[in-house]
């Protein structure tokens, strides 16, 4: 089977599973659409770098998290400032996120998570972002659960250093 209708065949097949992985992590209903697509979208445009054709699951299911990604990090910058019209006046009010400072946390957060190398990253934002079991996590990624253990070991290493060199970096101002 080529590459194409291996594809077609996966889509059939995972669409609802990632129409759910959207819905369950709280996508506006009326975007999840829009991601199911884009995600099916990339992975065509990028069909050629799929190096194992068994895998092409969770090739694809590490792209739709990407593009779940991408969209948190659009919708929390959209969150810095509300505006609202009264007649003539415009006021700006902060929202919430940037009044305790959580749009930077998030974004700290992000960039963290953003710079694990993949392996790290997809068991890492599986495990505390979705709340997936290491045997859940192991099925999807197609590893063994010894190696999901040491995979997210690995990452959280990773960030908890990278939070040291941060904090380091606060206590130098």
């Amino acid at each position: 089977m080529n590459t194409d209708d291996l594809l077609e065949k996966a889509f059939k097949e995972l669409k609802n599973m990632i129409t759910g992985y959207f819905i369950s992590n709280k996508v506006k209903f009326h975007d999840v659409e829009d991601l199911v697509n884009d995600t099916f979208v990339l992975a065509w445009s990028y069909r050629n770098g799929l190096r194992d054709e068994g895998k092409v699951k969770s090739w694809i299911f590490s792209i739709a998290r990407n593009v779940l990604i991408k969209y948190k990090q659009e919708l929390a910058k959209k969150r810095t400032r509300e505006v609202i019209f009264d007649d003539e006046n415009e006021y700006i009010l902060e929202s919430r996120y940037n009044q305790y400072g959580s749009d930077e946390n998030l974004d700290f957060a992000l960039n963290i998570i953003n710079k694990l190398p993949p392996k790290y990253r997809d068991v890492f934002i599986l495990f505390y972002v979705e709340g997936k079991s290491i045997s859940e996590i192991s099925e999807i990624l197609n590893i063994s659960e010894d190696n999901c253990k040491v995979r997210l070991f690995r990452a959280r290493k990773m960030v908890v250093e990278a939070l040291g060199e941060e904090n380091e970096a606060q206590k130098g101002n």
